[in-house]
């Protein structure tokens, strides 16, 4: 997994599972997130993701106190597991 930002967005590529997402990457996200210009999420750059990537949504939800954020090129496992856990409405999708 990758972290990168660029004006009011946040980029993450590669991978974002449980066996990629470490302390060290949740660290660099929860920082680069907690900037204020930072509102938008853009996953066009991720392959395969899982609960963690849906984390990471949780993590910024919570630092931006629910407000809502972006989330661009929301891949389908994330909108499937919303769906599941009940929880899409948290969501903008």
């Amino acid at each position: 997994m990758q972290i990168r930002s660029e004006n009011d967005t946040v980029y993450l590529s590669g991978d974002i599972t449980v066996q990629t997402l470490n302390r060290n990457l949740a660290a660099r996200f929860a920082s680069t997130v907690s900037l204020p210009e930072i509102t938008k999420m853009d996953f066009s750059g991720v392959g395969r993701a899982d609960s963690a990537a849906l984390s990471l949504i949780f993590d910024m939800l919570r630092q931006k106190k629910h407000e809502n954020i972006g989330l661009i090129a929301l891949p389908v496992q994330i909108r499937e597991l919303s769906e599941l856990y009940e929880v899409q409405q948290w969501l903008t999708l």
